[in-house]
């Protein structure tokens, strides 16, 4: 299996602990089942993207992971989290 190594985006950064604040607010009803660490760790450049797969789909989960999250946290949460928001 090859993986290709990139650099995409040095500056991507999203706090582990302001995730894990929107993850337990949002809960698990309606959140899609990624894993974040693993694909923020690709779009960084920290980790290969795998076989298959591009960049851009990479990106593409991780931003669907996130409006899941933001769509299913309730109250003031969404509103507090809306910039990872891309729709």
């Amino acid at each position: 299996m090859h993986a290709t190594k990139v650099r995409p985006s040095q500056a991507f950064v999203i706090s582990c602990h302001l995730r894990y604040l929107l993850e337990a607010a949002a809960g698990s009803e309606g959140v899609n089942d990624e894993d974040s660490e693993a694909l923020i760790g690709i779009v960084t450049g920290e980790d290969f993207v795998p076989k298959g797969l591009s960049l851009s789909d990479v990106a593409a989960r991780l931003q669907n992971y996130l409006d899941s999250l933001v769509d299913a946290a309730p109250g003031d949460w969404a509103m507090l989290f809306a910039m990872w928001k891309s729709r």
